[in-house]
């Protein structure tokens, strides 16, 4: 898994393989990686993207999987920025969320937060920072 030291890097190479695997694949988590097991097998692994534009699968795969110990709303914040650019009106809107603009980023952070946190090794440290 790559060592990234924020959070918004991670979820953008989430937001990529994502978007990759949904426009290649569909939307089914276990389809992406039955696809990718199959190409992996055949020997076919090259995703068409350069060099610099690599995606880090163990690390998306990793924030995918922990998405699913979040609340709905802040899924739905994280995805909809993300992996579907909505701007933040309609993100609020979909997440049933009411904020002024000037506050969606305190919305924004504290969902990156959360999602940080659920992917941590050890719940200990989460609740640390919080408390910091």
């Amino acid at each position: 898994m790559t060592d990234y030291n924020d959070i918004d890097s991670r979820l953008v190479n989430w937001s990529r393989w994502l978007r990759s695997m949904e426009r290649n694949r569909g939307s089914c988590i276990t389809g992406i990686i039955c696809a990718n097991m199959r190409e992996a097998a055949l020997g076919n692994v090259w995703s068409g993207h350069d060099i610099i534009d690599r995606i880090d699968v163990d690390d998306a795969q990793h924030l995918e999987r922990n998405m699913r110990k979040l609340l709905k709303p802040v899924r739905d914040v994280l995805r909809h920025h993300y992996v579907e650019g909505m701007r933040w009106q309609i993100i609020c809107r979909h997440a049933r969320v009411r904020v002024s603009r000037e506050h969606f980023g305190l919305v924004l952070k504290g969902a990156q937060l959360a999602i940080e946190c659920a992917s941590s090794m050890n719940d200990h440290d989460c609740r640390m920072r919080k408390t910091a």
